[in-house]
């Protein structure tokens, strides 16, 4: 059991807060993602580093849980932290080429981080169609109090963009997106993590929804699958007579 909670620190997982409604509509595999050979994104848009924040929400059969924030701050060195809500807190910085990766994941509700060591690239400053990036790394799980380390292994990673298809999402309506799948792999001592991840990207607005699968066997035997879908949500509408904002 102490295993799988180690490796949920590298898995791409959000929390949550009010239940959102009109989420009944959402369509994110309408049809296969059409490739294109010249078709292309670049880092920024995949892994979003300005700072600021956006509202998600993860969706259920019964329509929409709590929505949380994701927040993006930065340094005066930029490196980045990606938190997304407080379940997950990615360390990312920009690479010489134009691209990034991320250094140390860290799990509060575990009391973990994970460390990559030098660190994991998570793309190239431009991710072409047809052209997969790969990415691995020593990965080393430690004590988020006193560091003192828990467990150790390998990470590899895996990133495609498959190419172009429409969606129906909260922030745009229906839209065009691209459509970027990546396989994270981490192997410790005692336990294999598997992660499939599709974000949707619109270009210009960034990421507005990613579907993540999960799979985590301990010691060669299956202990656990999980699927789950966050979407982003629009900003609430500004009040111009209170100054305030009021959901949508």
């Amino acid at each position: 059991m102490r295993a799988i909670l180690l490796l949920a620190a590298a898995l791409p997982f959000a929390c949550a807060a009010p239940r959102t409604p009109d989420l009944a509509g959402i369509r994110l595999e309408n049809a296969p993602a059409v490739a294109e050979p010249l078709l292309e994104i670049d880092s920024a848009s995949i892994w979003p580093m300005q700072p600021g924040a956006t509202r998600w929400c993860e969706v259920d059969d019964r329509g929409g849980l709590p929505d949380f924030a994701w927040t993006v701050t930065a340094d005066p060195a930029g490196v980045v932290r990606a938190d997304e809500g407080g379940h997950r807190v990615m360390t990312i910085r920009a690479t010489n080429s134009g691209g990034c990766e991320v250094t140390a994941v860290d799990k509060p509700a575990d009391e973990s981080r994970t460390l990559f060591e030098p660190a994991l690239p998570l793309c190239p400053a431009r991710l072409r169609c047809g052209e997969p990036f790969e990415s691995s790394c020593a990965a080393r799980v430690v004590r988020a109090g006193d560091g003192s380390e828990r467990d150790q292994g390998t990470a590899r990673r895996r990133t495609e963009l498959v190419g172009r298809c429409r969606i129906v999402c909260p922030l745009l309506g229906e839209t065009e997106a691209l459509q970027v799948h990546t396989r994270l792999e981490t192997r410790l001592r005692f336990a294999v993590a598997q992660v499939e991840t599709t974000r949707w990207i619109v270009p210009g607005h960034g990421p507005v929804a990613e579907r993540t699968e999960e799979r985590i066997s301990v010691l060669g035997l299956p202990a656990r699958e999980r699927r789950r879908t966050v979407v982003r949500l629009p900003e609430p509408a500004a009040n111009p007579a209170s100054g305030t904002s009021e959901a949508h």
